[in-house]
């Protein structure tokens, strides 16, 4: 049985207070045109294949491509205010 990997924060959550400004970069806007084109395709039924043949399948797509919005979101939020990346302020333990 191998051991179980886990990650602990070092730093507190930085949190948003107020309205923030970002501009998209080009990694950022290819993640949002994406999800906004398979959202589309969904919604009518265009999308073919064994993936889309269900509608939690459908979902599972979505819900991805709207992970990788987030993550790029995350990272340009966090590259403006200065943040760490995501798991630089994480530490590993090995149990």
């Amino acid at each position: 049985m191998s051991a179980q990997v886990r990650y602990a924060r070092t730093a507190p959550l930085p949190t948003l207070s107020e309205p923030l400004t970002i501009t998209l970069d080009a990694h950022a806007v290819e993640q949002l045109d994406a999800y906004r084109k398979l959202s589309h395709a969904l919604r009518r039924g265009a999308v073919e294949g064994e993936q889309a043949t269900t509608m939690e399948a459908r979902r599972r797509l979505l819900d991805r491509a709207q992970e990788e919005v987030a993550m790029a979101l995350d990272r340009l939020v966090r590259d403006q205010r200065g943040e760490p990346r995501l798991l630089d302020d994480y530490a590993f333990i090995a149990d």
